[in-house]
């Protein structure tokens, strides 16, 4: 493709690039799902303020190291009987923090249906 967010046709297909999280932001797939999680239960976010201000460190990371963390703290505090579930499989806990049908997700929704509409 010539640029992200772009879906292009060749002759017998398609192509196409998307960046996590969207169009217009950075960072990482664990921003995304951070950002789920949180518009579904936003007093987290000051749990997790104080537990990154306890730590010490966090402010000197980068944002993707800080969504990482930031995520797995939701995790492990929610997924009661799998606590390091990642990102890969915490769908799979009956208490996983970020709701699959969040409209976080919505811009990732619309691409794909553009890109799968023939």
């Amino acid at each position: 493709p010539t640029k992200p967010f772009k879906v292009e046709d060749y002759d017998s297909f398609r192509v196409a690039v998307y960046l996590m999280p969207k169009e217009g932001d950075v960072g990482t797939l664990d921003k995304l799902l951070l950002d789920a999680a949180l518009k579904k239960n936003p007093q987290m976010n000051k749990c997790l303020d104080n537990f990154c201000d306890c730590v010490g460190v966090v402010k000197s990371w980068t944002q993707n190291q800080q969504s990482k963390m930031r995520l797995s703290a939701m995790v492990a505090a929610s997924c009661q009987k799998n606590p390091w579930a990642s990102a890969a499989i915490m769908w799979s806990e009956k208490d996983c923090p970020v709701p699959i049908e969040s409209n976080c997700f919505s811009e990732i929704v619309d691409f794909l249906q553009v890109f799968t509409n023939v």
